[in-house]
């Protein structure tokens, strides 16, 4: 009777498995095609494809992953991108649920919670779950995951609409489904070509892994700045103008204030130019004491007025 397989009990267990069936497939007679979930779960207990793997997440045809690790987003052009860890998230629902907040009109990116170790000869596709769909938010999603990838996979959530949106970390967000390719010999010893063919299998590039090990090595040969959904980055952009508008009326108003007290320090200075002149005049012409005492008190109560200006003028 031949040796029940079990899932991996530790990531460790996962890899030795992979090492031993990554490049063999261990059940030719499942036939190329769209994986159901008895294959699904036959492969993963068999190649450590995926791990952790929860029994209770399969569908008929997909798996259910949940978020865990990296996330990172933008929320405007000139601040520095918000990342962190999902793990060390302390928001929760009114449920009592850990949740992820994806602002309003906002892109962000997140790591699934699996190690994934995809055998040579099975790739992967995945989507958001339908109820989510519903509610606004799209997954990047399109180019499948090439069979020989080894590592994490990271998502762009796209939240459309103008409110915010919970994701509770422990519960399924994406149904990855798993598509077993045509035979080749590079897995199955068995299989013979015919001598008129010329294709030749193309293996995974292992040398993007060696660069690309988490979610900045992703994104940082992918784009020069920050990573806006569109309505985020017109209003980015928006609030900028608005602040330089505000900077350039603060300036503006700044030099008319100088100007207007340098007007009125030439108008004093003009004033006491012909004040003093007056004085001069009058003690010259003007031999009336009564007038000159009555005169001389006109001009002090004049340069008190204009002192009294050019230390407002000093204030400011």
């Amino acid at each position: 009777m031949a040796e029940k397989i079990s899932l991996s009990d530790t990531l460790e267990e996962a890899i030795e498995k992979f090492k031993q069936f990554g490049k063999v497939d261990p059940y030719p007679e499942i036939e190329p095609s769209l994986l159901n979930s008895a294959d699904i779960l036959d492969y993963v207990a068999k190649t450590g494809m995926i791990y952790p793997f929860d029994v209770s997440c399969l569908k008929p045809a997909s798996y259910g992953v949940k978020l865990q690790g990296e996330y990172m987003y933008w929320e405007s052009l000139e601040k520095p991108a918000i990342e962190g860890k999902l793990e060390n998230i302390t928001e929760k629902d009114i449920d009592g649920d850990f949740v992820f907040i994806l602002k309003k009109d906002s892109i962000a990116f997140v790591g699934l919670e699996p190690d994934f170790r995809f055998p040579d000869y099975i790739a992967a596709r995945f989507n958001l779950k339908i109820k989510h769909i519903y509610q606004g938010l799209l997954l990047g999603t399109g180019p499948i995951v090439d069979p020989g990838y080894q590592g994490k996979i990271y998502i762009p959530l796209h939240n459309l609409t103008n409110n915010d949106y919970k994701i509770k970390i422990n519960k399924t967000l994406i149904w990855m489904e798993f598509t077993k390719l045509s035979s080749n010999k590079n897995w199955r010893s068995s299989y013979n070509k015919n001598e008129d063919r010329i294709g030749e299998y193309i293996p995974f590039d292992f040398d993007k892994l060696r660069v690309k090990k988490n979610l900045k090595g992703y994104l940082a040969d992918s784009h020069n700045g920050a990573i806006l959904s569109t309505m985020q980055g017109l209003q980015s952009q928006i609030n900028k103008n608005l602040d330089d508008t505000k900077d350039l009326q603060k300036q503006s108003q700044s030099t008319l204030d100088r100007f207007n007290w340098l007007g009125i320090l030439s108008i004093a200075t003009l004033l006491i130019g012909i004040t003093t002149f007056m004085y001069n005049s009058f003690i010259m012409n003007n031999q009336n004491v009564n007038d000159y005492q009555k005169m001389e008190k006109h001009i002090d109560s004049l340069n008190k007025k204009l002192d009294s200006i050019i230390i407002k003028v000093q204030k400011k």
